[in-house]
């Protein structure tokens, strides 16, 4: 899990670097199709273990994830680095009205109470401290709905897992479905990209792989709400990557609703209603 935090950092550094001058969604399709590219030699290796009679949930997985990603591109390219990741901790606190709509679970009143708080921390982050206003920046809506997506994706990943998909399935046909969907919308604005942007690209979707691996594989180690506690390292690397890569110190709001957010999530986890599956 801690790779996967590592990685996800990682990634956000690569995506706003390689979007400084190449267009949006060729960006996105470059990290899918270098994700795909790098699993071609392993298919070929092993290809009775993409055996699957799922492909509608891989599908949907793909699609939701690919939507989410989406969420986080965007998020990177308009957001302090710290910023959208304080945000993305909200994401175990969307498994409540999950749990409550999709496995119709009874949410008691501490955990409402709970997200309550995660979200007067996303709030707290938005703080305009230039104005001293509370001013909402609608960019913040990119990372919110991205967590919300990547809770849809953790019940489904998590699903998959318990009937024991192989790791290289579910990998593959991430990939190849991410890839196609996402080549409409890039190939009629493509640009040539320099050979750093190239380089940039094929590290993104090797990366990319990477954190799918690690999650796959803390996801069949352990509970899924054993794992929420080590996202929060990420605040780490992402401040980090942002005050190295683009001189950009995170504020005290941005510490200060992570702090909320964190402690409401950690309450939650405590009482997830997976922590029993």
């Amino acid at each position: 899990m801690l790779s996967v935090v590592f990685f996800s950092a990682l990634n956000d550094v690569l995506m706003r670097l390689g979007g400084e001058r190449l267009p949006d969604f060729q960006v996105v399709f470059m990290r899918f199709a270098f994700t795909l590219i790098t699993l071609v030699p392993f298919v070929l290796r092993q290809h009775k273990d993409i055996n699957t009679n799922q492909f509608g949930l891989h599908a949907s997985r793909a699609l939701i994830c690919t939507a989410a990603i989406i969420c986080s591109y965007f998020s990177v390219k308009h957001l302090p680095l710290s910023v959208v990741t304080t945000l993305f901790f909200i994401q175990p606190l969307f498994f409540l009205p999950l749990a409550k709509v999709v496995l119709a679970e009874h949410i008691g009143s501490a955990r409402v109470l709970a997200t309550v708080i995660g979200f007067v921390g996303v709030f707290i982050t938005g703080f305009n401290p230039d104005t001293q206003t509370w001013a909402f920046n609608p960019y913040m809506l990119y990372p919110l709905s991205g967590a919300l997506l990547y809770a849809t994706v953790d019940v489904i990943t998590k699903r998959m897992v318990n009937q024991e998909e192989s790791t290289l399935a579910m990998l593959f046909y991430f990939a190849l479905v991410s890839t196609v969907a996402t080549a409409a919308f890039a190939l009629p604005w493509w640009q040539a990209p320099t050979l750093n942007e190239w380089l940039t690209m094929a590290v993104l979707g090797v990366s990319a792989n990477l954190i799918q691996v690690g999650l796959l594989k803390a996801f069949a180690a352990t509970e899924a709400s054993l794992l929420s506690p080590f996202k929060y390292t990420e605040i780490i690397f992402s401040a980090t990557f942002g005050v190295v890569f683009f001189a950009e110190w995170p504020t005290l709001y941005v510490l200060l609703g992570a702090l909320f957010i964190t402690l409401s999530n950690y309450y939650v986890t405590r009482h997830d209603p997976y922590a029993h599956d």
